[in-house]
């Protein structure tokens, strides 16, 4: 009975440490969340005063290129088109990298998020099932003898899993059995020597 109250404690315990962790876990994601809108608001504003860099040169390209076609002849005008994509392409390359590391900063918080959530929900999953165990540990020990010879059963079966023996191959439980006399009985478990 001794045993059986530690092992409620370490329930408790555990239960209370799963608790903490939770809590942890959830603090972890709403710093992480705000983390990632203050990157999605601060990447939006750099992408857009690029963008708007590249509308304005794109226009003082075209009315430059304008003035010289203007000024040149019809055979100088191939010249000056290849010169303005000159100027234009490293920009435009540029741009294209900021783009993607953008993109990609998005994609690593979407995973870094995901896992958090996933790692939560498996988090909760094991608070309900201590829970649960603690409820019929305690209902066990309130004198229900179904309950108290249930979570008897469980605890041997953990001992001896713990213990490296196999159900099927070194015990079995609940065997039906004769004795020379007769009688019936069913023990827990018969442990194969």
């Amino acid at each position: 009975f001794e045993a059986v109250k530690q092992e409620r404690q370490q329930y408790f315990d555990e239960l209370g440490q799963m608790r903490e962790q939770k809590s942890r876990l959830e603090t972890q994601l709403r710093e992480q969340q705000a983390r990632h809108e203050q990157m999605n608001q601060a990447n939006a504003e750099k992408l857009q005063i690029l963008e708007q860099a590249e509308v304005r040169l794109k226009q003082q390209f075209e009315h430059l290129a304008n003035q010289l076609f203007e000024e040149k002849t019809a055979k100088v005008d191939l010249q000056n088109r290849q010169s303005l994509e000159g100027l234009l392409s490293p920009l435009k390359e540029q741009l294209e990298g900021f783009k993607k590391q953008v993109n990609d900063s998005f994609s690593q918080e979407a995973k870094e998020r995901h896992t958090l959530v996933h790692e939560l929900k498996n988090l909760q999953r094991l608070n309900e099932q201590m829970t649960r165990e603690a409820v019929n540990l305690t209902q066990a020990l309130k004198g229900d003898n179904k309950q108290q010879g249930n979570w008897g059963e469980v605890v041997l079966a953990r001992v001896l899993a713990e213990s490296g023996l196999r159900e099927g191959h070194e015990y079995e439980t609940q065997v039906n059995l004769q004795s020379e006399a007769g009688k019936r009985y069913q023990p827990d478990v018969i442990v194969h020597l």
